[in-house]
């Protein structure tokens, strides 16, 4: 958008100092004076570097607001792998800092030869390689189209002060929702998904679980899921199917979220679990 607003700036400031423009091929279809005349590619490249670092820096911004929102809203919040996101945005900034170091060099020396910016070329050749392996890598991509990039607006502080406090009944209305009809068992489970079964808003609900549970969206419905695990441990599923399997049936997406979970709400590795707490059969 900045490099959009300058270049019509620009062509207004033409028009007004310029206009009625002369039809003539020696100036550049009809502009004239000095601006006509002005190698404005320097500048040009300038203004892009500057305008990349303004985009950087919001995209890194909105990454940091977005990575707790998406545990509050989604129950497999903690698979979206926000590292890889960093790692593209920092290869970016990368290229676009070579890029840049390389023009600056040239701009000082009167240009580069063809050798010199050949290794500019060569870097970015590799951030693309890694980022294509990095990109194919990445679990469970069609989980990303169902993430909602933009995240509902909060209440003012002032209606906030205002509410009820969160009573036992709507506590225990969800606490049987989730006992009964296990939505739990849906990995892609989210907060309104959850909300439009109990015909309330995502917004109250959100409020119960924070309010009331003391814990987010994810963990809250993890918390579901690594006590099913447990139940089915309890009954021995571990001598007849993998803890990956047991764990993708409870509603797990991974192996890493799963062990990720089950440690923080037992304190205790699945294996540990199963060596301090199942009897052997």
């Amino acid at each position: 958008m900045l490099y959009l607003g300058l270049i019509v700036g620009k062509l207004l400031l033409d028009f007004w100092l310029f206009y009625p423009f002369p039809i003539r091929d020696d100036l550049q279809g009809g502009c004239r004076g000095y601006f006509a005349e002005l190698d404005k590619s320097d500048l040009m490249e300038g203004l892009a570097y500057l305008t990349f670092l303004y985009y950087a820096g919001h995209t890194l911004r909105m990454l940091r607001q977005y990575q707790p929102y998406t545990r509050q809203e989604f129950s497999f919040g903690y698979e979206v792998d926000f590292a890889w996101l960093y790692r593209l945005l920092i290869a970016a900034s990368l290229v676009v800092l070579i890029f840049g170091i390389f023009d600056l060099i040239g701009l000082l020396m009167a240009g580069l030869s063809y050798n010199t910016s050949w290794y500019a070329y060569f870097f970015l050749g590799f951030v693309i390689y890694y980022l294509s392996i990095q990109a194919y890598g990445q679990p469970n991509p069609g989980q990303m189209q169902l993430l909602a990039f933009e995240p509902a607006q909060k209440a003012p502080a002032k209606e906030n002060e205002d509410l009820p406090e969160i009573s036992e009944g709507e506590k225990q209305t969800l606490r049987q929702w989730m006992e009964a009809q296990q939505p739990y068992l849906n990995p892609n489970l989210s907060l309104g998904m959850l909300a439009r079964h109990l015909s309330t808003s995502p917004a109250s609900l959100s409020r119960i679980i924070n309010e009331g549970f003391g814990q987010n969206f994810n963990d809250f419905v993890n918390q579901y899921r690594v006590q099913k695990v447990i139940q089915d441990l309890q009954q021995g599923a571990h001598l007849r199917h993998t803890l990956l399997g047991i764990a993708l049936d409870a509603g797990f997406n991974s192996k890493t979220t799963f062990n990720r979970a089950f440690k923080k709400h037992t304190s205790l590795s699945p294996q540990e679990y199963i060596k301090k707490n199942i009897k052997k059969a």
